[in-house]
């Protein structure tokens, strides 16, 4: 049998559970002091969240963790099966067809690349509009707010690298992040009106500035790097990406569909008529609040991000590895083209049924066998994730189903 541990795709899907179980471990004054944008994944890459590439985040995982959690993560790489279509097309759940947001900045990623030498940091890479392995909801947001998000990405296990620019038309807000990236420890580093670059830990530096008309975040992260060298590369991009924005005239923003979700402004909002926890049986599951990883996003991913929210069993309580800790929902108000995009014919996903929507996708990993709901209700996005006992990601489609009928019970009721 092959024991060693997945690589490329694989070994970022993989990361979910692990990053997850590193940061329930580590102290909270550690956390609160990450301010980079990181490598973004998801629960079972969907929701998305900072993270370190995939060797340290394996070694971190076995030196933090107990055994009995250590055993629980695959790390052989044998796969396994999604799960099969059912037998009415992905497309039905599809009701009508969604244009997507109009971009406000007139650049694609290519050409990003290119400006800003995107090659000298991962030769050989191809750009990519999503933060991680595929759409997220937290990637709509951003787009529909107006951003330019790319990524780049080469290597794998050892050898991986990547670098991620987001650029936002909408400053507010950008100096008093930096300002508290500033205090927290990173350097002022001179670009723009306003600038920081700082590395922290897991093979990640990051940069975020601001001027007159753009807020920048750059992250450079992999295995191999060091802390220097990933900062010389970093500054002259930075301004290499300053000078090639500085020319371009922004359109206006695009409006999103009008919805009834768009009211959902904090995780209050997000409602059921029965408490979650009796709902599915389990004691001592509280919420909703906003999620608990905040802390390790960027700061443009913390304004233009969207909600997060969750139900929470404590993480001092014992569970059994199959039991459900966490459930989480991110919402993408008029974010129907969002959806029609991640519940493409090409993801693979099964047709569920789920009172209250208009459509809804079960979709699943081939890496860890973890699942996740995609659900469209008043032509927006929901998507529905659960973390079970031991830190990994959840595929009970009944707790999934549930947790979606229940909030849209609420919602449509009002």
């Amino acid at each position: 049998m092959n024991t060693e541990p997945p690589t490329g795709d694989e070994m970022q899907k993989l990361l979910v559970s692990m990053k997850r179980a590193v940061l329930e471990q580590a102290p909270e004054k550690r956390r609160r002091h990450r301010r980079t944008i990181g490598i973004v994944v998801g629960i079972a890459g969907a929701l998305t969240i900072a993270s370190a590439s995939g060797a340290l985040a394996l070694g971190a995982l076995k030196a933090q963790t107990p055994d009995t959690q250590q055993e629980s993560i695959p790390t052989s790489t044998a796969t396994v099966s999604p799960i099969p279509r059912s037998g009415t097309s992905v497309s039905s759940a599809v009701p009508k067809d969604y244009p997507p947001p109009t971009p406000q900045i007139p650049l694609d990623c290519a050409s990003l690349g290119t400006a800003i030498d995107a090659s000298s940091a991962v030769p050989g890479a191809s750009a990519s509009e999503y933060a991680g392995l595929w759409l997220a909801p937290r990637d709509a947001m951003m787009r529909q707010n107006g951003l330019l998000t790319c990524t780049w990405s080469t290597g794998e296990g050892s050898t991986l690298r990547r670098l991620s620019v987001v650029v936002s038309p909408h400053t507010a807000g950008a100096r008093e992040w930096i300002e508290r990236r500033i205090s927290d420890g990173d350097t002022d580093f001179g670009v723009d009106t306003a600038s920081a670059i700082g590395c922290h830990g897991l093979a990640s530096c990051s940069v975020s500035m601001v001027g007159h008309r753009f807020w920048i975040e750059m992250s450079y992260d992999g295995n191999d790097l060091s802390p220097a060298p990933a900062a010389e590369l970093l500054g002259p991009m930075a301004q290499r990406a300053v000078d090639v924005l500085t020319s371009l005239t922004v359109s206006v923003p695009w409006k999103a569909p009008a919805s009834s979700w768009s009211a959902v402004q904090r995780c209050g909002d997000v409602r059921t008529t029965t408490p979650l926890a009796a709902i599915l049986k389990v004691p001592g599951l509280v919420g909703p609040q906003p999620d608990d990883l905040a802390v390790e996003r960027s700061g443009l991913e913390q304004a233009f991000g969207g909600l997060v929210c969750m139900w929470s069993v404590p993480k001092e309580t014992d569970l059994e590895a199959e039991s459900t800790r966490r459930v989480y929902v991110q919402i993408v108000p008029g974010g129907g083209w969002a959806y029609q995009q991640a519940v493409g014919n090409d993801a693979g996903g099964t047709v569920v049924s789920v009172n209250g929507a208009q459509g809804a996708v079960l979709q699943c990993s081939t890496v860890d066998a973890s699942c996740w709901l995609d659900v469209l209700n008043d032509d927006s996005w929901l998507q529905v994730n659960v973390l079970k006992g031991y830190g990994t990601a959840g595929s009970d489609k009944n707790v999934l189903v549930r947790t979606a009928e229940a909030i849209l019970a609420a919602h449509n009721s009002r």
